[in-house]
C-alpha cells in the first residue's frame, strides 16, 4: 500500500494540470484547484513525477459540484469542478505565464455561462458491449482503453445523444455486436456527428467490417426518427489505430456533407474536414483577427493551414482583399473550401492542396510576396520549414491563431528574433470546460 503525503496545489502548468512541490521536485496531478490542500500518493513515471489525489482536505471556494456523473473518470472535460468565471481566470493565468515575455496578454474572453455547455458541433462516440451484453457508447477513460459509457455529454450538442440512443437500440434489436479490435469481429466501431447551427446533422458510421448488411435499415431508422439528419456516410476502418476515420467511404443518404453558417458565410462540412467545434467563439476570433490586423483591399494574403477556408473567406469578406490563397494538406478540406467559395461568390480566392512550408518556399523561389500570412496550425505548432520561409519572405503582417499556448510561445520566440513585434495577444475560450484555450496574436515586421 502506497504512502500518502499532504501537499498544496500551487497552480496549473502549461497543460492545465495541477502542480505542487514535494522534496524540491515538481509533481503534477489532475483535479486540484490552486490553493487546495490534499493527500496524494506519488507515481514516479518516465521523465516527470505524477501523483494521484486520494482526498482533498482543504477545498477552494471556487470548487463546485460537476454537472456530469462521469466527470472524474471520463477525462473529456477538465473544469466542470469550478465556476466558469474561475475557469477563465485560470486560463488567463496560464497564458500570461507562457506569453507575457512577448507583450501584454489580455484577459481570456469567454462565452455566457449558459452557452459554455452543449456547444460542441463535432461529436465522437466509441461503441462496445457492457457486462450485460448490451451495446453501450462513450469515450475512453483518459490514458486507458477502458470505455466510459456516456448517455449524454455536458459539452456536446444534445441531438447526438438522441441519435446514439436510436443506434444502440437498433444494434441490440438486430443482435449486432460492436467491432472488437482484438478479434477483429463485429460491426460498428465509432459514430461521428457534425451538427450545424440550424440543427442539420451529418452522421458518419465507422464500421470495422466490410460486411454490414443492415446499413440501409439503420439509415432508414435514423432518418425516420431524426429528421434533422441530412446525410449518412459509412466509413470503413479496421486498423489498430487511434484514428477514428478510415480512407474508404460509402454514401448511404444525402449529399455527403452539411452546410453551416459562420460569419455570414455558408460552408460545406464533410466528415473528414477540419471545422472549429465552437462556432460562436470562432466567429469572434476570426472577426477580431481581420479587424485588429488592419488588412485591407491592397493586401495579398496567404492563409496557411486553411482547413475548409473559414478564416480565408472571413478575411476576404471583411477586408475586401483582392488576392487570397489558402493552403491545406487535407484534400477533403480543400474540396469543401473550393465548393464553399464558389457558392459564396468569392472569385478572388484559390485553395491549394499542399504542405504550407513547401508552398511558401516555392513562392519565394518564384519571387512571389504575401503582405499578410494567416496561420492556424495544429497543437504541435508550425514547422521549422514553414517558419524559416516566413522569416525569409518577411511579410509585413502575421496573424497567428494557436490552440496551444506552449507551442505558440516557442514559435513567437523565433519570430521575434526575426524582427517581428507582437502587437496583440488575446486568449479566447474556444473550448469551455476543457484543458484547451485559443490565442490570437497579431505581429508586425519592424
Amino acid at each position: 500500500m502506497s504512502k500518502n503525503y499532504t501537499i498544496r496545489c500551487r497552480g496549473l502548468n502549461e497543460n492545465f494540470n495541477s502542480v505542487f512541490t514535494f522534496n524540491n521536485a515538481v509533481f503534477e496531478t489532475s483535479g486540484l484547484l490552486p490553493g487546495e490542500k490534499a493527500e496524494v500518493s506519488l507515481l514516479y513515471g518516465k521523465g516527470k513525477g505524477r501523483a494521484k489525489v486520494e482526498k482533498i482536505t482543504e477545498i477552494s471556494e471556487n470548487r463546485i459540484t460537476p454537472v456530469c456523473p462521469v466527470y472524474e473518470s471520463c477525462g473529456g472535460c477538465s473544469f466542470l469542478h469550478t465556476s466558469y468565471e474561475n475557469e477563465l481566470r485560470l486560463k488567463t493565468d496560464v497564458c500570461k505565464g507562457l506569453l507575457s515575455d512577448f507583450g501584454e496578454v489580455k484577459e481570456c474572453l469567454g462565452m455566457n455561462e449558459a452557452d459554455s455547455l452543449h456547444y460542441r458541433n463535432k461529436v465522437h462516440a466509441t461503441l462496445s458491449l457492457n457486462k450485460k451484453g448490451r451495446v453501450t457508447s462513450g469515450l475512453y477513460e483518459e490514458t486507458t482503453h477502458n470505455l466510459i459509457p456516456i448517455n449524454e455529454c455536458a459539452i456536446e450538442r444534445p441531438a447526438a445523444a438522441e441519435i446514439m440512443k436510436t443506434i444502440r437500440r437498433f444494434m441490440d434489436d438486430y443482435h449486432l455486436p460492436p467491432y472488437n479490435e482484438d478479434n477483429r469481429r463485429g460491426t460498428l466501431r465509432h459514430v461521428l456527428f457534425r451538427i450545424a447551427k440550424n440543427g442539420d446533422t451529418l452522421v458518419c458510421l465507422v464500421c470495422g467490417s466490410k460486411i454490414f448488411p443492415e446499413k440501409h435499415k439503420l439509415t432508414d431508422e435514423i432518418r425516420k426518427k431524426h429528421p434533422c439528419v441530412k446525410t449518412v456516410i459509412l466509413n470503413f476502418n479496421n486498423k489498430k489505430t487511434s484514428f477514428v476515420l478510415g480512407d474508404k467511404e460509402e454514401l448511404l443518404f444525402g449529399p455527403g456533407y452539411i452546410c453551416d453558417e459562420l460569419c455570414g458565410i455558408k460552408f460545406h462540412i464533410s466528415a473528414k474536414s477540419f471545422y472549429q467545434i465552437n462556432t460562436e467563439m470562432a466567429e469572434k476570433i476570426y472577426t477580431d483577427a481581420v479587424k485588429l490586423s488592419g488588412i485591407g483591399k491592397e493586401d495579398n494574403i496567404l492563409d496557411a493551414y486553411c482547413g475548409i477556408g473559414t478564416i480565408a473567406m472571413t478575411a476576404a469578406k471583411l477586408s475586401g482583399a483582392k488576392e487570397l490563397t489558402g493552403v491545406e494538406l487535407n484534400p477533403a478540406a480543400v474540396r469543401d473550401a473550393r465548393e464553399s467559395a464558389k457558392n459564396a461568390g468569392f472569385n478572388n480566392l484559390r485553395f491549394i492542396d499542399e504542405d504550407a512550408g513547401d508552398f511558401l518556399q516555392a513562392a519565394i523561389g518564384a519571387d512571389l510576396h504575401y503582405s499578410c500570412i494567416i496561420m492556424d496550425p495544429p497543437r504541435s505548432g508550425t514547422s521549422d520549414h514553414f517558419l524559416n520561409a516566413v522569416a525569409k519572405m518577411k511579410p509585413e503582417k502575421l496573424i497567428y491563431i494557436s490552440c496551444n499556448p506552449a507551442t505558440l510561445a516557442r514559435d513567437l520566440r523565433f519570430l521575434t528574433s526575426k524582427k517581428y513585434k507582437t502587437e496583440h495577444i488575446q486568449p479566447y475560450d474556444m473550448f469551455p470546460r476543457t484543458a484547451n484555450v485559443e490565442v490570437l496574436c497579431i505581429l508586425k515586421h519592424q
